[in-house]
């Protein structure tokens, strides 16, 4: 049994257990390694968000593939699957999520990618949780609203109070830190010093947050006021010395910035010193800013043009030498990176003659693609290849007595023989669709849909015509006429 097969069989449920490597089942129980990464509860498939390993996550999206369209649309997601697999518990880990995720919502742009993810988040465990048991929570609307204020209310007003409760001790301990900062002496060799605005920074925004999550809970604003007060005056003292550190700190590493844009000449540089520009101008303050805007200027003319340059060179180089699929998809990036105007007026033409190469060269590449896919095919129908990638499509062999798919299916080849016949029957009669999960079996999979023009579904396996008729040529089964 490979791991495909263990996956086909569990969301088939056709055997009590299986397993695979680190991969195994046991009754609706799928795990990866230790970790259960999805169930069935009353027949619905639920889905683990939770994130473990890279191998893990492989898993899971193997656990996905393997479902049918009809557990697709009914599976539910929550973040974690307890070890106790308690709908109870599924269901009160799903109502926290739903609270967490719209109480997140608070401090986000209204109408902003981060807000619209953290509803889309809510929303989904609430399908989830109003499917494991009794909702408690107000419903969620179908889309997020004009004004979420009343929806975060609504939903999280307990999640709110416990993160303001929660927030006010720890900024009290951040402000009392500071103030005895503030009365030590100057001292050039602490090193605190150039964290203090962060610090300083970190307890602002964290107080700004308590007032918006107060008045969001108890509809008037907090009693924050002798906080607000201390930190300014801990900020008006440890401030000075912060900002002077920062100025010349600042300056040195500008210099040495420029410096590196200038002499170095290795094609690694290029991002390293654009980025370490970019944090050492951010480091500047507004006083210093004015006074390097023209050096800055220059220097990012300069970047642009070497970056231009580079990139010219890697396309030239790339060529010159065999070409892949990704080395193009590189070289096109490459070539729409390029921003320096003056740059491109000067390579216009050549810049211009790559492009098309490059277009010409995809063609070829994906024609290349397209005869390794048939090379593939047919060395795997032959039984000289283990498997094959899923971008070639979905394939059948006969193998001894059992017939074997491209993703790991087996089924006895009697089996296979007696769909054959129904396949020929039912294309004649129009083609019939068994979304309900009502269809034959095949082996321990269930057929899903034999359409008109000769497709076959079974489980998570399509067929294309071609391939179904192949396959039905294959068993040489002869069928009765209707």
């Amino acid at each position: 049994m490979n791991t495909n097969e263990v996956f086909h069989l569990w969301a088939h449920q056709a055997k009590p257990a299986g397993k695979s490597g680190n991969v195994r089942f046991d009754g609706v129980d799928l795990y990866s390694y230790g970790a259960c990464i999805a169930t069935m509860v009353n027949g619905v498939v639920v889905l683990s968000d939770r994130s473990y390993s890279m191998t893990t996550a492989r898993h899971q999206s193997g656990a996905r593939r393997a479902l049918t369209s009809q557990q697709m649309d009914k599976h539910i997601q929550v973040p974690v699957i307890p070890g106790s697999r308690n709908v109870a518990e599924l269901a009160k880990l799903c109502k926290e999520a739903v609270e967490n995720n719209i109480a997140n919502m608070v401090g986000k742009r209204k109408g902003s990618k981060p807000m619209q993810q953290a509803f889309e988040l809510a929303k989904r465990y609430e399908r989830a949780g109003k499917f494991l048991g009794k909702w408690s929570l107000p419903n969620l609307p179908e889309t997020l609203p004009e004004d979420p204020a009343p929806l975060i209310k609504a939903v999280s007003h307990s999640k709110l109070m416990a993160e303001y409760t929660e927030k006010h001790t720890e900024v009290k301990k951040r402000i009392a830190y500071l103030e005895e900062e503030a009365k030590s002496e100057y001292d050039p060799m602490n090193y605190d010093i150039q964290y203090y605005k962060a610090r300083i920074n970190i307890a602002r925004h964290a107080l700004e947050r308590m007032q918006v999550v107060y008045k969001l809970a108890k509809g008037k604003n907090p009693p924050l006021k002798t906080l607000f007060t201390r930190l300014a005056k801990a900020e008006a003292v440890l401030l000075p010395y912060t900002q002077r550190w920062l100025e010349e700190e600042a300056a040195k590493n500008l210099a040495d910035a420029v410096k590196d844009v200038y002499e170095n000449r290795n094609q690694t540089w290029l991002t390293t010193c654009s980025d370490r520009l970019g944090y050492v101008v951010n480091d500047l303050s507004k006083e210093q800013k004015p006074r390097y805007e023209r050096l800055l200027k220059r220097v990012k003319e300069r970047i642009a043009y070497k970056t231009a340059t580079t990139l010219l060179a890697i396309t030239r180089s790339a060529f010159n030498s065999e070409l892949s699929i990704t080395r193009l998809n590189a070289i096109r990036d490459g070539l729409e990176a390029i921003t320096s105007p003056k740059f491109l007026q000067e390579n216009a033409e050549e810049i211009e003659a790559f492009k098309v190469r490059e277009k010409q060269e995809r063609e070829v590449q994906e024609a290349e693609l397209k005869r390794k896919h048939a090379e593939d095919i047919a060395s795997w129908l032959k039984g000289e290849k283990f498997s094959l990638p899923y971008s070639a499509g979905t394939y059948a062999r006969i193998v001894g007595d059992e017939v074997e798919t491209s993703r790991g299916a087996r089924v006895p080849v009697e089996h296979a023989k007696q769909l054959a016949r129904l396949y020929r029957i039912t294309v004649r009669k129009g083609g019939m669709d068994w979304s309900d999960g009502t269809g034959p079996k095949v082996g321990f999979y269930r057929v899903n849909k034999i359409g008109a023009d000769g497709t076959l579904v079974i489980g998570c396996h399509e067929f294309n015509a071609e391939e179904a008729g192949r396959l039905y040529d294959l068993l040489t089964v002869e069928v009765e006429t209707v």
